[in-house]
């Protein structure tokens, strides 16, 4: 298959950047930076259009050197000058107080040859063209029957799709600069070691078994040429963990093996905020809420601007029940990476639990919208429908899962909301002869019973499923899966929670609080945190 390149060149305005040749030029003439400028302005690049704060950019641009807030100000003053940049009304380069600096305007990404520029997906973002034609191609639009609020972000880039009739980047996760370690990016051998390392991103974010096992070998190239780069050991994990919730490897072999390679990523680089956060998942999943809460804030305030870490941070305070928190975080996240299927799942989810139904159709039906096949969120939408008052809706809609068990436990659920009584226990009989293979979880037959009403059963099973390891991943949504919320009342209920360390008095220990002091980005509109 063909895999996207390593970007060589860069525009900002009238401002190129010839990353190979480590040369900028200004409306044609050439601009002789110094290497601490140049780094500068090349990691601002690879930032945009996120900031990098003083820290970030003390670690990146001046990398085992002791200096200060002052030297960075400094530095910025240097590369304005030199740029012809006033601070006043900047061009290129934008102070942002207590925060850090950004770029002024998105750079566009260009071709090989400096004069075919291809901007990036965020570049179309408010575009008057992109608009126009969503006017076209937009209006209207439904999923399963049903008329959905599309995100803005989303609804641009159809008008992207519509004009080039192709997609800007690929579609289930693109590289972005927080996502890597910066060790040696400055070396040739290290640029050769990024480059592996953005394709395995690219395989990794697809999830397929295949790309999965590709990524895999793409990682270890990249660490056999800089064994002290950090982040392909992230990426490792992350393959790991992957594999893992897929299925393509037994669940807690996959978990160790990506625990391993995760807490190697530290040893490298201690500061490496993801790989905090990828230890703090895992625990997650392995239902250690205290040490995940630790290995999260600590990935949060080391990389406040990360997508991921965000996202993961948002997983936690939902999994506490901490709705309100869980959404602002999670916008946040959605807002760093607006065309992030993965993402978009994760926020419909949060919403669904909550009880925002309107909400979580409009993320779920973004997700389907990038990604139609992402497995999962048909499941997802057709419980957020269920949910909602449609079944028929929700019936047509889980015809479409991809996922074959998550497509069985939907038509369980949805045959039992129609009154079809004997499908839906038909497709029960089904879930539980894959149960016995090792194919459906307890904790999926638990919720299956608990959602027919049948609260003992639902408690036998649940039961089973927190005396498995194997069952870890899916008990960590325990306490809002919407699916258990007839077994609330049941005296059984708060026993099950305190077995499983989530009792209200347990969860009250855990100390995360990602929010407080996190400042929001430039941009952030919380216009779903409403």
């Amino acid at each position: 298959m063909n895999l996207p390149e390593v970007p060589e060149y860069w525009r900002i305005g009238d401002l190129e950047i010839d990353l190979q040749c480590q040369r900028v030029t200004q409306s044609g003439v050439v601009i002789e930076l110094p290497v601490l400028s140049y780094n500068f302005l090349l990691e601002l690049v690879r930032a945009a259009p996120a900031p990098l704060s003083i820290e970030q950019l003390m670690a990146r641009v001046w990398e085992g050197m002791v200096v200060n807030a002052e030297t960075v100000t400094q530095r910025a003053k240097l590369l304005r000058d030199a740029l012809g940049d006033d601070y006043r009304s900047p061009r290129y380069i934008k102070g942002m107080r207590g925060r850090g600096y950004c770029l002024a305007q998105i750079p566009v990404r260009m071709d090989s040859s400096p004069g075919t520029a291809t901007p990036t997906a965020a570049a179309f973002i408010g575009s008057p063209v992109a608009s126009m034609v969503l006017r076209d191609n937009t209006k209207g639009f439904s999923h399963t029957s049903r008329d959905y609020h599309i995100p803005a972000q989303v609804k641009w880039f159809m008008g992207i799709c519509a004009l080039t009739g192709t997609l800007v980047f690929a579609i289930g996760g693109y590289y972005s600069p927080d996502h890597r370690d910066n060790a040696a990016v400055h070396e040739p051998i290290a640029e050769n070691a990024t480059t592996l390392f953005q394709r395995a991103h690219y395989l990794t974010m697809r999830r397929t078994q295949g790309e999965l096992e590709q990524a895999l070998d793409l990682y270890h190239q990249a660490l056999s040429i800089a064994p002290d780069y950090a982040a392909p050991w992230e990426g490792i994990a992350r393959v790991y963990q992957f594999q893992g919730a897929s299925g393509f490897r037994p669940a807690q072999e996959a978990y160790d093996l990506a625990r391993n390679a995760a807490t190697k990523a530290l040893a490298i680089d201690p500061q490496f905020g993801l790989a905090h956060a990828r230890l703090g998942a895992l625990a997650m999943i392995e239902g250690d809420l205290d040490i995940a809460a630790r290995h999260l804030q600590q990935g949060i305030d080391l990389d406040p601007h990360n997508q991921l870490t965000l996202g993961n941070g948002a997983n936690l305070l939902r999994t506490l029940g901490r709705f309100d928190e869980a959404v602002a975080l999670g916008t946040m996240a959605d807002e760093l990476d607006p065309l992030n299927p993965a993402s978009m799942v994760e926020s419909g989810y949060t919403r669904l639990a909550a009880g925002n139904y309107d909400q979580a159709r409009e993320c779920l039906g973004a997700a389907l919208l990038l990604k139609p096949n992402f497995g999962g969120a048909h499941y997802l939408l057709a419980l957020t429908l269920l949910y909602s008052g449609y079944p028929a809706e929700a019936f047509t809609e889980i015809e479409h899962e991809v996922v074959p068990t998550q497509r069985l436990k939907g038509l369980a659920l949805v045959n039992h909301a129609l009154g079809r009584t004997v499908e839906s226990g038909n497709y029960l009989q089904e879930l539980l002869a894959l149960h016995s293979q090792g194919k459906v979880s307890a904790y999926d037959i638990a919720t299956v019973h608990a959602y027919h009403g049948d609260a003992d059963s639902a408690f036998a099973w649940l039961d089973r499923a927190a005396g498995d390891r194997q069952n870890a991943d899916e008990l960590q949504i325990i306490l809002v899966d919407p699916l258990l919320n007839s077994l609330h009342g049941d005296n059984r209920w708060p026993i099950l929670l305190a077995r499983l360390g989530k009792a209200e008095h347990q969860l009250a220990l855990i100390h995360f609080d990602p929010l407080q002091g996190l400042q929001r980005r430039e941009g952030y509109s919380g216009r779903w945190a409403e």
